[in-house]
């Protein structure tokens, strides 16, 4: 627990946004990956290749 102490508030603030975005990012992409299901079966092997890496 001694890295706790060190953490400002501006720090802790800037992870959880970042986070925030890089989950945001995820979601987005799974969502357009799902919508594209059924246009090309080899378009989505390839791109799910891609995020499962």
């Amino acid at each position: 627990m001694l890295f706790i102490k060190n953490v400002t508030i501006k720090e802790a603030m800037l992870f959880l946004l970042f986070a925030g975005v890089i989950l945001a990012a995820k979601w987005t992409v799974n969502l357009l990956v799902k919508k594209r299901k059924g246009k090309s079966a080899q378009n989505d092997r390839i791109m799910q290749e891609f995020l499962h890496s």
